[in-house]
């Protein structure tokens, strides 16, 4: 960052790089050093060291220089050895750079299962780990969690936009449950991501953590489920002090008689630009169930459930209990409960600037209780229009389609599309470079009437049926390039009979390339220009 002109002081990525040579490839920056694109280093003794906050020539250090892995962007170091001290190195810390799953009962260290024989080191993900081979380990009980009450994990996790799938975890007699059970005070996880697999436990259970400080940039897809009287459940964490950028897609369920669940995290101290959409049910006689969080002592803002919530007191589409602040958020699942239920919250606290459906949540109240300040009210048919959305900031932190979308976090958007909500978000970007990185169907999805498509049903009648939202318009063409690596996307439905260029990419301009992607089902109906694929290309389609 030490050029000639001044400025402001930062190293940035933003274009891929790799090389196979045994090179290390240093960063520096009086600020920060921010990683958007990927980064590959296939040589055994190659490496990567990134210096934020680092004097530079003439440039001294800001003070608050970080490291920052934007979204979809990965840094790959498949081939180093874990017991390397220069193939990963972050302001002069060395990582350990984990390449495999390990063995039942590892601890060494120098692997994901190993882990738990260094809870203070800190460690990086070098590339995908799939993890299906624990669900035959230690007679069907699976991955052991990282740390426990007793002794937690203190240090730091890195997965630097890497994924761990098909992790098995089944102790439904045990508490502090996850990939991590206890990451403690100080503790860092981050940029990881679960997909698929499932996490049984009692209380303190959690796909990512069971009880965790500060997660940030990660995700999880796999199911979450609690034995009878169980407490502290939740689709990324049973409790964390701290979530940001993160969100959760799979079912949590308790078996009745247990407080403290929800779909991104149990209970928690802050939540900011977060989500969840898998449905929560707490079981019988359950307490604080909420679509995102199931007790809130903090703050929650800029966040959105839309998951159906069934528990027996304090019950709400985004939280269970509020003991404190909810701000510009909104849900829109359909809440079900006995005592103290809301469209957005169950019971307690303050809320502003926060929205529910009160048509596919079926509730025409939030029993908020403490202030009256809140400014939420039920939204009826008009979830999928901007302006009801009093006091979001749709520049900087939200993004919607008029009339075809409830609001994403701007946050969601990647250039590596993993999910339904990347696919729309492309939108965002029109000039962007894509990738799809796995089969997506769009079923479910697009058939949800609380989802972000608001899609009506036989039983909830929205009015909405519009479908999938095409990527560039006659106003804004798609002049990117989109790459579906071979990959399909199936059923997808747009019903837009009186508009012209429709179809998954309505208008692609001068100088894009859509290639090497397949659809698979659906049904795409509109006026003029109306193809399954795209509508209207002056650009390039290949192998399509």
């Amino acid at each position: 960052s030490g050029g000639g002109t001044g400025g402001s002081g930062n190293v940035n990525v933003s274009d891929s790089v790799s090389w196979s040579a045994n090179n290390i490839l240093t960063l520096t920056a009086s600020n920060n050093v921010n990683v958007n694109a990927s980064i590959t280093a296939t040589g055994a003794t190659a490496g990567i060291a990134i210096n934020p906050n680092t004097a530079n020539g003439s440039e001294t250090a800001s003070g608050t220089g970080v490291f920052n892995l934007g979204s979809g962007a990965t840094i790959n170091l498949p081939n180093v050895s874990a017991t390397s001290t220069t193939a990963f190195v972050l302001g002069g810390t060395a990582y350990t750079v984990i390449n495999s799953l390990g063995a039942a009962g590892s601890t060494t260290g120098q692997d994901l299962q190993g882990i738990n024989g260094g809870l203070a080191g800190h460690y990086v993900l070098g590339g995908n780990i799939d993890a299906t081979a624990t669900s035959g380990w230690n007679s069907g009980a699976g991955f052991a969690p990282v740390g426990n009450s007793t002794t937690n994990f203190t240090g730091s996790f890195d997965g630097l936009g890497h994924t761990i799938s098909n992790l098995t975890i089944n102790l439904p007699s045990t508490n502090y449950v996850g990939l991590f059970g206890d990451a403690g005070t100080g503790s860092i996880i981050k940029n990881v991501g679960l997909v698929g697999g499932s996490v049984a436990g009692h209380t303190y259970v959690g796909d990512l953590a069971g009880f965790a400080s500060n997660i940030t940039n990660s995700y999880s897809t796999g199911n979450v489920s609690g034995s009878s009287s169980g407490s502290f459940m939740g689709g990324l964490a049973g409790f964390a002090s701290n979530i940001t950028n993160s969100y959760a897609t799979g079912n949590v369920s308790g078996a009745g008689g247990g407080n403290y669940i929800g779909g991104l995290v149990g209970q928690t101290l802050f939540v900011s630009n977060s989500y969840a959409s898998g449905s929560v049910n707490g079981g019988g006689n359950s307490i604080d169930v909420g679509g995102l969080v199931g007790s809130n002592y903090g703050t929650i803002i800029n966040t959105y459930a839309t998951g159906n919530v069934t528990g027996y007191m304090h019950v709400g589409g985004l939280v269970g209990f509020n003991h404190s602040l909810i701000n510009t958020s909104y849900s829109s699942g359909q809440v079900s409960g006995t005592l103290n239920v809301g469209g957005l919250v169950g019971f307690g606290g303050s809320v502003l600037n926060s929205y529910w459906d009160k048509t596919t949540s079926g509730q025409t109240t939030s029993a908020g209780g403490g202030t009256v300040l809140s400014f939420a009210w039920g939204l009826a048919l008009s979830g999928l229009t901007q302006a009801n959305y009093s006091g979001f900031d749709f520049t900087n932190t939200w993004y919607m389609v008029e009339g075809s979308t409830r609001p994403f976090l701007r946050v969601e958007w990647s250039s590596n599309i993993t999910n339904a909500h990347q696919l729309q978000l492309m939108g965002m970007n029109l000039a962007a470079n894509y990738t799809l990185a796995n089969n997506i169907d769009l079923a479910a999805a697009l058939a949800d009437p609380s989802g972000m498509w608001g899609t009506q049903s036989a039983t909830v009648l929205t009015g909405i049926t519009s479908g999938f939202a095409p990527i560039g318009t006659l106003a804004s063409y798609f002049t990117g390039k989109f790459d579906g690596l071979g990959h399909t996307i199936s059923n997808l439905t747009i019903e837009l009979p009186t508009t012209v260029f429709v179809g998954l990419f309505g208008i692609a301009g001068t100088g894009s390339l859509i290639q090497n992607v397949g659809l698979v089902g659906g049904n795409v109906s509109g006026n003029n220009a109306v193809g399954g694929l795209v509508g209207f290309s002056y650009g390039t389609i290949s192998t399509s």
